[in-house]
């Protein structure tokens, strides 16, 4: 084999392997830099930590832009607590159709309060005559004001403030109520400050009578239907606009205590001349459990007024403690609360008109009790 063609072979191979090892080294570079970069840690100040910052809830309230659904409000631990609970029942229970039922717009509201109420009381023995006795009227003024879940009030005896007379009537409650449940407690008392109105089947000259003392405390709740075409809170608690009239069937319970006492002894002289009362005193403590369902109506008059009325009787069982005259006794338990309601609306301007009675009625084989209370509230006030 020629010289040249020798040379020229050894020359292409030493240019393969030189190739060969040339690709073999970049392989490897290649790989030892990838390796490299996954080992090498990263410096501290490359790291991004991502933190939502928070707020302080008074500050917020202060510039006016405390809202119950902003997660950057920062709360003490309970009231965040409870705030997360609010959240979650507005989500689960509080959802309207919006082309029946709208918010306001606004988490709060401010309004001048007259609230004004009086009690009756029917007593009535077997084959007796009927004794009927009422409260004069009572009255408070104050005023309250909202934002979001705050409350504030401060309110004024005016009974008391125009005249010398002590009031010896007591009433207190609270309420809440969203999309698909209401529910109220309340106490009254009443500590001999009536009249008798009437005795038997005639009306007679209004006297007084203090020997009455009335306690009762008791709560209710109940489920409405058509939640979300209906607003009650509309209606009573001015929080929604209702858009167009709907109306709603209504079902729950109510559970109440009275203690109620008679000394028969104080009744003026002519009716203990007129009809013998065969005791000198009666006791009534008693709990009852009844179960109340009916219907409420939301009838939009116009983009300003709304008009509401709704109904709920109610029945159940009276369970008497071993204190009261009639003893250790089951006994059937009835009541009957009414409510209407005219509000006018402009803009964020509102004025609105309600009553509110509330009756029970407790019967034994010898005697038939019925105690009630009508409530009428008119209020006025601007939303912010």
């Amino acid at each position: 084999m020629p010289k040249s063609t020798i040379a020229l072979i050894l020359s292409a191979i030493i240019t393969l392997s030189a190739c060969a090892t040339a690709r073999a080294g970049s392989s490897t570079f290649s790989m030892d830099l990838e390796l490299g970069i996954k080992a090498s840690p990263q410096p501290a100040d490359s790291i991004t930590i991502s933190r939502t910052l928070k707020t302080d809830w008074k500050k917020l309230a202060r510039d006016r832009r405390l809202d119950i659904n902003d997660t950057t409000a920062e709360y003490p631990a309970f009231i965040d607590w409870c705030v997360n609970v609010y959240r979650w029942a507005e989500s689960v229970f509080n959802t309207y159709d919006p082309a029946y039922v709208s918010g306001t717009g606004k988490h709060g509201k401010v309004r001048i309060v007259s609230d004004n109420w009086t009690d009756a009381y029917m007593f009535r023995f077997e084959d007796g005559n009927p004794l009927f006795m009422i409260s004069d009227l009572y009255a408070n003024i104050g005023i309250q004001a909202n934002y979001s879940i705050l409350s504030a009030s401060y309110s004024i005896d005016m009974n008391s403030a125009l005249s010398d007379r002590v009031s010896k009537h007591k009433k207190l409650g609270f309420s809440f109520s969203c999309a698909r449940l209401y529910g109220e407690g309340y106490y009254w008392k009443n500590d001999g400050d009536t009249t008798i109105r009437k005795f038997g089947h005639d009306k007679i000259d209004d006297i007084p009578f203090d020997g009455l003392e009335f306690k009762a405390f008791g709560a209710l709740a109940f489920y409405i239907f058509n939640y979300s075409k209906f607003s009650y809170a509309a209606a009573y608690n001015l929080s929604n606009y209702q858009l167009r009239s709907a109306g709603s069937w209504m079902l729950g319970l109510t559970g109440t205590f009275y203690d109620c006492d008679f000394d028969f002894t104080r009744l003026p002289d002519q009716i203990k001349d007129s009809s013998e009362i065969p005791l000198d005193g009666y006791s009534l403590n008693y709990n009852s459990v009844n179960v109340m369902g009916g219907y409420s109506y939301n009838w939009v008059m116009n983009k300003h007024f709304l008009l509401n009325f709704t109904a709920l009787p109610s029945a159940g069982i009276s369970f008497s403690s071993s204190d009261s005259s009639e003893g250790r006794r089951n006994l059937l338990s009835m009541g009957f609360r009414q409510m209407a309601s005219l509000t006018y609306t402009n803009r964020q301007f509102f004025i609105t008109g309600s009553s509110n009675f509330h009756g029970n009625y407790f019967l034994t084989d010898s005697v038939g009790f019925i105690s009630g209370i009508e409530n009428f509230q008119i209020s006025t006030g601007v939303r912010f």
